[in-house]
């Protein structure tokens, strides 16, 4: 498990770097930024989430790419936890509005996410019984959000997205700040 996270870090890291440096007209890293959320996946209840996430540029004049990665950890009593470590990518559709400063966008994407379940017990017999297992799985990312611009090189950012990732859906509340780079 560890060395599949560190490979598919290691892949979007060369992801980052090859689209900064072939960079086009309309793609390559135009901007980084970090967001924190309230995260609620489907069996669990609630819980805090943070990430990261870079402006990948355009490819049409209204169609952005993006890419993420995001984690969020959830433990019960100290027996049980679950933690999610994803890397995704999203293309955003912004919608034209008369006032350039807020952009309104829906988006949809694929993240690959790393799942974990760690249990600690006791059995029947009184032994210390503990287990973890451990998944990957694809998700499909769906949703939407504002971005705000408060100046030239900063935008603000308030999204909604519902992951569909096996049986292990979530609904990501999220803020942040992206810095644009190059402005």
């Amino acid at each position: 498990m560890q060395r599949f996270t560190k490979i598919t870090g290691m892949l979007f890291t060369i992801f980052l770097i090859q689209s900064f440096c072939l960079a086009q007209d309309g793609i390559g890293l135009k901007g980084i930024g970090g967001k924190l959320g309230l995260i609620s996946p489907e069996v669990i209840g609630s819980t805090i989430g943070f990430g990261v996430f870079a402006d990948l540029g355009n490819i049409t004049p209204n169609i952005q790419l993006s890419a993420n990665a995001d984690f969020w950890s959830k433990s019960f009593n100290s027996v049980s936890s679950f933690r999610d470590i994803s890397f995704g990518a999203t293309g955003q559709y912004i919608f034209a509005t008369p006032n350039t400063a807020i952009r309104p966008f829906a988006e949809a994407g694929l993240a690959f996410h790393a799942l974990k379940n760690d249990v600690e017990g006791v059995n029947f017999l009184g032994q210390q019984q503990d287990f973890s297992t451990s998944s990957t799985k694809i998700g499909v990312d769906l949703g939407g959000g504002v971005l705000y611009q408060l100046s030239p090189q900063l935008d603000l950012l308030g999204q909604l997205k519902y992951r569909i990732v096996s049986n292990f859906n979530q609904l990501n509340i999220n803020a942040g700040v992206l810095y644009r780079l190059g402005k």
